[in-house]
């Protein structure tokens, strides 16, 4: 007779919508159904939407009541050493979290908390810290870079041990190395565009970057809030020197990372965790301008292009850096030869770590491999 595996319960937000913790999901989804495995997915993310298991070709259209007692009934009826892997919400969300990992533990599953946001992490949270407690000792967590495991640690008191990074960049394609690009003409921004952003900020810097007559282009690109709209399209109306591509995917972003020369990612979005647009820009050999939020600090560093505190990160200021870049060819050459290698260089890493976690979760090991 066949032995099947032991089961794991993945318990996460999977597209759609796509956004970064959705896209991330998807990927240690897809990561953890190699071989041969027993795997069951609770999808949190869509209400009323479709669950599916792995090799199961039944589909069962239930709400968030019924996702959860069939998450009950399985882990009930399954046999074998049980493991639940769970992407920890960053607000309010967490109060379903901490239900499923209740259960999880009820049921003596060894589990795995994966964390995206700095949300509960700048400020100490009472249910994220009701979410670790219920976990237990011998719980592991995920982080997206030293600095989220030393919050966690500090507000949480997860045992450093029983923590592992895993950069967003494991989950970026593997595409040809591009070249370093030889000047400053293009200077962009890609993002959601909301206030918190830093929209505003960048046409700011547009207008100072024209009053000096700095010879670079300014680009715009990403989804606007309804609420952004009206201001953008004022704003745009009023600067004719910036340009607005709108929402960018696949081919087409790809297309505006070759345009682009510099990213300028002004952000004040507290939360702010670990951009994937800025990997994305380092891939294309671009360097960055960005606040010190989140992962932020150790992922430019002044290797790969300049952290800015967000109280001095105005227009000028970059304005000032931008200037400079442009006028000296060989600096701007350094950071974009430094962007160019860095993924190329970090991917052995990323991918150990990566295989690591995975294995770690697949056989029901501790992270540091302890059984």
């Amino acid at each position: 007779m066949e032995l099947k595996a032991d089961p794991l319960f993945f318990v996460g937000a999977m597209p759609p919508p796509l956004h970064g913790m959705s896209n991330v999901n998807a990927c240690m989804f897809q990561a953890l159904c190699h071989g041969e495995v027993n795997i069951h997915l609770f999808d949190i993310a869509r209400r009323g939407k479709n669950s599916i298991e792995k090799n199961s070709s039944l589909t069962t259209s239930e709400g968030e009541f019924g996702l959860f007692v069939r998450f009950v009934r399985s882990m009930a009826s399954a046999s074998g050493r049980k493991k639940t892997y769970l992407s920890l919400s960053g607000g309010l969300g967490q109060l379903r979290d901490l239900i499923y990992i209740a259960v999880s533990r009820i049921f003596r599953a060894k589990i795995y908390l994966h964390h995206h946001s700095f949300a509960y992490l700048n400020r100490r949270s009472f249910i994220t810290l009701l979410c670790v407690r219920a976990a237990g000792p011998r719980s592991d967590h995920i982080v997206l870079c030293d600095r989220m495991a030393m919050l966690l640690s500090e507000q949480y008191q997860a045992r450093p041990e029983r923590v592992s990074c895993l950069s967003n960049a494991a989950f970026l394609p593997r595409d040809e190395k591009h070249a370093a690009r030889p000047h400053l003409k293009t200077v962009s921004f890609l993002s959601n565009i909301t206030f918190e952003k830093g929209i505003s900020t960048f046409f700011e810097l547009a207008n100072e970057l024209q009053a000096r007559n700095v010879p670079v282009r300014c680009m715009i690109a990403g989804p606007v809030s309804a609420e952004v709209r009206p201001w953008l399209d004022d704003a745009l109306e009023k600067a004719p020197h910036v340009q607005y591509f709108g929402p960018q995917y696949g081919v087409d972003k790809n297309q505006f990372f070759e345009q682009t020369d510099l990213l300028v990612f002004p952000s004040t979005y507290a939360n702010e965790a670990e951009p994937v647009t800025i990997l994305e820009a380092f891939s294309f050999g671009v360097p960055v301008i960005a606040t010190a939020l989140g992962c932020i600090p150790g992922l430019v560093s002044d290797q790969r292009g300049v952290v800015l505190e967000a109280h001095g990160c105005g227009p000028v200021a970059i304005a000032d850096l931008i200037q400079n870049l442009e006028e000296d060819d060989s600096a701007y050459q350094r950071l974009s030869e430094n962007c160019s290698t860095y993924l190329e260089i970090a991917n052995s890493d990323h991918s150990s770590a990566l295989n690591k976690i995975i294995g770690a979760i697949r056989c029901g090991n501790d992270f540091g491999g302890r059984l």
